[in-house]
């Protein structure tokens, strides 16, 4: 039996005939899904919201300050805060870090230069006993 290529042609065809009915299946369904989650949202903003108690939305100086983007972790932090504020007087930034690396999980580490930079925006506002009054 000789080899025929348009066997192989005709194998080819049947391969992007299927492989473009899935893609049209795909489609149809990622529209679908984008639909669903446009309605989830609309619902979410329209009744979710309006239920949530005031405490839901705790006030912070961060949000009474209207300052832009998330809160800093040291600021969101307290035990955090107070963990690295025990520390600051006797230890470098750097160490700091890294005794934050061996006591919190991954989400709540933070930098030497967020630190550095925390404490340099805060500095007047703790000491290492406790916040300042002001």
């Amino acid at each position: 039996m000789a080899f025929d290529p348009r066997d192989l042609l005709r194998t080819v065809m049947a391969e992007l005939r299927t492989s473009h009915d899935l893609r049209a299946k795909a489609d149809a369904a990622l529209i679908r899904a984008a639909k669903a989650l446009g309605s989830a949202l609309d619902h979410l903003d329209t009744y979710v919201a309006d239920e949530l108690p005031p405490e839901a939305y705790p006030v912070t100086e961060h949000r009474r300050a209207h300052r832009p983007g998330r809160m800093p972790k040291l600021d969101a932090d307290p035990e955090l805060r107070a963990f690295v504020l025990a520390r600051i007087d006797r230890m470098t930034f750097q160490e700091i870090a890294e005794a934050v690396a061996v006591e919190y999980p991954v989400q709540r580490r933070v930098s030497r230069s967020t630190i550095h930079f925390w404490w340099r925006r805060n500095e007047g506002r703790y000491t290492p006993s406790g916040p300042e009054k002001q």
